[in-house]
């Protein structure tokens, strides 16, 4: 099964959320975050793998969370 990804990034004032046939602005990052880290947790628990991606202001990459947890890739010693 194909993992969904959404990303939150810096749009303006606004944070652009998007990614598999997403695209949509929320006010605040932490509003955007909460909401779509809530959506893709009922996605997974219905069975879909997903992954919320999130930016910093500047555009850098601050997080990524997969859902469900036990989806994560298995930590390797490198």
């Amino acid at each position: 099964m194909k993992r969904l990804v959404i990303r939150i990034t810096p749009s303006g004032r606004l944070w652009r959320v998007h990614g598999q046939g997403v695209d949509t602005t929320v006010a605040g990052k932490r509003k955007a975050v909460r909401l779509w880290a809530a959506l893709l947790n009922a996605f997974a628990e219905a069975g879909g793998l997903a992954q919320l991606v999130i930016h910093t202001a500047d555009g850098r990459l601050e997080e990524e969370r997969t859902f469900p947890r036990a989806s994560d890739p298995r930590r390797t010693r490198g």
